[in-house]
């Protein structure tokens, strides 16, 4: 076993300077300080065959490569028998525009107090920030993530999963990942692939991928949900506006909140999907709803609509208008076209 700490120490930073990090096989930790001056803390511990390879191998961790006091790069250790516990703590200044970080098969963790540009890469580790006021960009492959409080945020996960708690522009790109939990979000934008994304909260919402599942439990403003395959959509207590489109071989599932009076629900271009609405009895006298195309049988397949009373007509609903007096004027609208195989399913609770 090998073992050496120390020390980098860049001053008079400018602020215009961008710092890039590269690290692998240890632990790194971003502070950012008032002050205007980098220092990088490692600590290196290697466990090798032989005394004299891990003697070699931390020669190597120790030669840290540094440019201009910009870059900082470890070498890359290739024998597998090889096992470290390193560590880097950088102090970074708030004042500097951008900082870059990469780690391998080891975790970043990024303090707050940065209101600059973060791009974060992260292959076989993990990937936390409890608060930050940056903008961040961050990349995870093959391991979790936590964001804790976010102003922007754009996160791409590939075989990754966590947790965001909040971010107030949130932008995701998650391919297969087993869990990715959004707990809320002022405007957010998905991207999926292969993955399952569950939000608690959500104001603006845009929406596309496939073989995915998505479940909002609550959604206040505009949803879009556009290019959606072979996918779940769940939307659970729903007060705001819903736009779909191209949506095929899909479910999508409305619950509509009894606190929204004006629900607005389009739904266009669909093919092989099932659509299910549920509202509240209390719209029964103010909401307009429109399907269309949707009353096909074939040999193949079938399309069609299903009520329960009294939301239903003798031609089993086609276009109807649910109201009570014959002054009724609409002000709030479902309106499904589906004009392929599927099933429209409105129903009271």
């Amino acid at each position: 076993m090998a073992k050496k700490s120390g020390e980098i120490r860049i001053k008079d930073v400018s602020p215009h300077k961008t710092l890039t990090l590269r690290y692998n096989y240890g632990e790194m930790e971003i502070v950012f300080w008032d002050k205007k001056e980098i220092v990088l803390k490692y600590d290196e511990c290697v466990r090798a065959s032989s005394q004299k390879r891990a003697d070699e191998i931390l020669q190597k961790r120790i030669a840290i490569e540094s440019i201009e006091g910009r870059y900082f790069k470890v070498g890359k250790a290739d024998d597998s028998s090889v096992s470290f516990n390193s560590k880097w703590t950088v102090y970074v200044p708030s004042h500097i525009s951008s900082v870059a970080a990469s780690n391998s098969f080891g975790n970043i963790t990024v303090g707050k107090g940065f209101p600059g540009l973060i791009r974060i890469d992260v292959q076989n580790g993990d990937v936390n920030i409890p608060e930050t006021k940056a903008m961040c960009v961050v990349e995870v492959t093959h391991g979790n993530f936590y964001v804790g409080n976010a102003a922007y945020l754009n996160m791409t996960t590939k075989h990754a999963n966590g947790t965001i708690a909040f971010a107030q522009t949130l932008k995701v790109q998650a391919e297969h990942a087993d869990f990715c939990k959004i707990d809320m979000a002022d405007i957010m934008t998905i991207n999926s692939k292969h993955s399952k994304i569950k939000v608690g909260n959500v104001g603006q919402l845009s929406s596309q991928g496939s073989y995915s599942t998505l479940e909002v439990n609550e959604l206040s403003g505009l949803a879009n949900i556009r290019d959606m395959q072979h996918s779940t959509i769940e939307m659970g207590d729903f007060w705001g506006k819903l736009d779909a489109t191209d949506l095929s071989y899909s479910k999508l599932n409305i619950t509509i909140s009894k606190f929204n009076h004006t629900p607005f629900i389009m739904v266009t271009d669909l093919d092989y999907t099932d659509v299910k609405v549920k509202l509240p009895a209390s719209l029964r006298t103010s909401t307009y709803v429109n399907c269309k195309g949707a009353c096909k049988s074939t040999s193949s397949g079938t399309s069609k609509i299903k009520s329960s009373a009294p939301w239903s007509s003798p031609n089993g609903i086609s276009s109807h208008v649910f109201k009570n007096t014959e002054s009724f004027t609409p002000n709030s609208l479902i309106d499904i076209n589906n004009e392929s195989y599927g099933t429209i399913l409105i129903e009271e609770y």
